[in-house]
């Protein structure tokens, strides 16, 4: 009798350990799920806060792509293209063409919606050319004598300051860390341009060149076409750092500068086998140019 209770008590506890065993691995599997999960929605949480802007500010700028300036460095290779150089060349000379030179550049870039921007642009120019050459003349007293004799040696200098402002608009067709744009600017330049010339004669004293050809300030219409490309840096709205990425930008820069660059040498000038054909000229300060630089990003508040 006694055996047959023990051996009941016994199946009735293991029966009940059992159970209690089921019970505890369903606990903690449930509550191993939802740590889990807690976890993961904390990284994830932390993740997207991480990425998220921390203020209205970033935020605003993150989703209206907002104001830029940018500084940079242009580069003209051979500028000087237009009439001004095939007039020079009768007068002996063998320039063909300006000093290339480097322009540093100041753009402004305010934006008007998702793929137009309006652009302001400014920089600062500064070119010309020196050459030394021997000039020939006419024998004095003999009408059309050929050949020529040699008649001076001739200094030429010519300095060029440019400080043009220009206005357009800029077109970007996709924004992306990569983007690129397209755009057109118009305005006028301030340029000043000196052209001297010295002479040192040779036997034929009564050859003569004037020393100034031209001398001051004007005004010139400039116009400019462009194609870039502008890189972000990647998570710059985090760290609010001032510098947004940089930008390569290719253009043509037509900037035509019109004087009456040989009217006193056509005027004064004696003993000259020929001189240009015209007083005025056009000289193009401009040509293809490389841009790069750094692009700044400015919040709204």
């Amino acid at each position: 009798m006694m055996a047959a209770e023990n051996k009941s008590l016994t199946i009735i506890i293991r029966l009940t350990i059992g159970r209690f065993s089921v019970i505890l691995l369903a606990f903690a599997l449930l509550y191993g799920e939802r740590h889990l999960k807690a976890q993961s929605d904390t990284s994830r949480s932390m993740i997207i806060q991480s990425l998220l802007p921390r203020d209205s500010a970033e935020r605003a700028a993150i989703e209206a792509d907002l104001d830029i300036v940018s500084l940079g460095l242009e580069i003209f290779p051979a500028p000087g293209s237009g009439t001004f150089f095939e007039e020079y060349q009768k007068l002996f000379g063998t320039q063909s063409s300006l000093r290339a030179y480097a322009s540093p550049r100041v753009i402004g870039r305010v934006r008007l919606n998702d793929h137009l921007r309006f652009i302001l642009s400014s920089s600062y120019i500064r070119t010309g050319f020196t050459e030394i050459y021997d000039a020939f003349a006419l024998q004095s007293g003999v009408a059309d004598s050929i050949p020529l004799v040699p008649a001076a040696q001739i200094f030429e200098e010519m300095s060029i300051t440019t400080l043009p402002l220009l206005i357009g608009v800029q077109f970007s067709p996709i924004r992306s860390q990569f983007t690129s744009y397209v755009g057109a600017l118009a305005g006028v330049a301030l340029v000043t341009a000196e052209w001297q010339t010295l002479t040192r004669n040779f036997d034929v004293t009564q050859y003569f060149r004037p020393e100034t050809n031209t001398d001051g300030p004007g005004l010139v219409p400039g116009i400019r076409l462009f194609t870039g490309v502008d890189l972000r840096f990647d998570r710059f709205f985090v760290s609010r750092n001032v510098f947004r990425g940089i930008f390569i930008e290719a253009s043509y820069f037509y900037l035509p500068l019109s004087r009456v660059f040989f009217k006193e040498v056509r005027t004064i000038g004696r003993l000259l086998p020929q001189v240009p054909s015209a007083d005025d000229a056009i000289l193009n300060l401009g040509g293809f140019t490389i841009s790069l630089g750094v692009n700044m990003q400015l919040f709204r508040f």
